[in-house]
Order: structure tokens, then sequence, then C-alpha cells
């Protein structure tokens, strides 16, 4: 039920704005597990402490796309696999442009298995080589800041900061629906884009006046400030999803690499 919500809400943000898979990154976060359980393992970052992780990839909007979970002690590089699997599980890797990975994902092998999954345009932060160890490597953050800004999103979230879960089905049930949040509040944002009852963000108070004296109706020429009828039919899904009275019955892509039903017209 969770990965539908999830789908949904994919779905939803796809037609309604448009997911850019020109650029996307792929990294993992560790996080705590006290009570241990199905897939968690000792963290090497964390005094080898009971934890899980994440390996998620994400579109320029920072909307999750896919990923796969598995204890702290697993390698981010035996996670890509399940990531990309799951990333083509919604018929998205084929659309996939550029490829952002940091430095843990330098190695040929890698270039070879992305290669394989038609993924050629690759930016891989370069590790430092054995013998050069005196030399300085300078840190690219490029595109992959995006990742590293959801991740922390994501973490703000209790329950998957200090997972108390003891079965791997409950934890991705847990990011099902952190993500689903995530993307939920992502609309919202964009529905109010153009409202004129909204202060500039980050406005000084001077230009927080200067917006009040001088803001204007804006007609409807210009743009409809009416809530759009797909943003209103997603609300309608999640309140049927939450009641358990049923799904609307979007799904998943047919096959990887097709986004059929998807609309990518531009919105006002």
């Amino acid at each position: 039920m969770f990965d539908q919500i999830h789908t949904e809400a994919l779905v939803a943000f796809d037609k309604i704005i448009g997911l850019d898979l020109t650029e996307v990154s792929i990294d993992g976060s560790f996080h705590k597990a006290p009570y241990g359980g199905e897939g968690t393992g000792k963290n090497p970052t964390d005094r080898a402490k009971l934890g899980w992780k994440w390996s998620v990839g994400l579109d320029l909007h920072g909307v999750p796309i896919g990923w796969a979970i598995d204890g702290a002690n697993r390698n981010d590089v035996r996670l890509l696999e399940p990531t990309l699997d799951a990333i083509a599980a919604h018929g998205l890797l084929a659309d996939v442009d550029t490829m952002h990975l940091d430095g843990g994902y330098d190695y040929a092998k890698i270039r070879r298995q992305l290669n394989a999954a038609g993924l050629d345009d690759l930016v891989i932060q370069r590790r430092r080589r054995p013998g050069e160890e005196d030399k300085p490597m300078p840190m690219r953050l490029g595109l992959r800041w995006i990742v590293e800004a959801t991740n922390s999103w994501l973490s703000n979230y209790g329950q998957l900061r200090r997972n108390t879960d003891r079965r791997t089905h409950h934890r991705h049930a847990a990011l099902c629906l952190a993500t689903t949040i995530l993307i939920v509040v992502k609309l919202f944002a964009w529905r109010d884009r153009y409202s004129t009852d909204r202060p500039p963000i980050r406005s000084s108070p001077k230009v927080h006046s200067l917006w009040k004296s001088q803001r204007f109706p804006r007609s409807e020429a210009n743009c409809d400030l009416r809530p759009r009828t797909d943003l209103i039919a997603l609300f309608q899904t999640f309140a049927l999803l939450f009641s358990a009275a049923g799904l609307s019955g979007t799904g998943v892509h047919e096959s990887a690499g097709s986004r059929s039903g998807l609309s990518r017209t531009r919105r006002c």
C-alpha cells in the first residue's frame, strides 16, 4: 500500500510539474537502529553501533525516484544496483541523461555497470589513488548537493533518523510515507508560487513593507490562481488511501523507459 502511495505522488508530480531527469544523483545515508532486527548492521561511522542505511536516487528537483535499504555495514557500491532497479521499476532509468556520484563509486567496475544500464554520461568524484597521498585532491560537489540536501530533509523525521522497527518492510513503509510528504509539500509550494498573498521568501522588513504597499491582484489572463484539478484529484486520492477506501489505480508504468500517460506540457 505504501509503495502505491509513493507511486501516486511521484506520477502526480511528473504530471503537474515534471520530473527533471537530465541530472540524477545517488548517494547513501547512515542512521541509527538501536533495536536491531532485519536489515541492520554495525555502523562503521558510529562506533559499530547497530544502524541501517538507504541509498536514494533523485531528480534535479530533489524528488526521490527510487531507493534501496539495508544494514549500515553495507557498502554504497553494493546498494547501487538495487537502487537502479528501483528507478527502473518506475520506468525512469532510460530517461536519465547524466548520473552524479561521489568518490565512493569511483571504480572501473561501477562505470561498466552503469554503462551496461545505459548510463554513459557519468560525473563521479575522483578518489585518491595509491601514491597520491601527498597530492591535494579538489572536492567538486557539483550537483550532488541535491541528494545531500534531500538526505538531510529525510533525516529530520525521527522514525527514520532513529528507527525502532525490527522489520525491513516497516522501514520501507516509513521511507515511502516520508518521501510522499516531501513530494506533496513541493506540490503545495508550486501551487502557491504566484500567490499575491504571500511575501517574498527571506525578505527584509524594507522589502516586505514595499511588497505590502505595491502588491496587486494578478489577472487570470496571466496565470490562473485556482487550484489545478490534477492537484485536487491527488488530494482526494490520498484521502481514499488513508481511509483504506481504495486506490485511484494510477500504478507504476508498464515497462522500463516508457512514461505513458504522463503529461509533459508546460504549466503557467
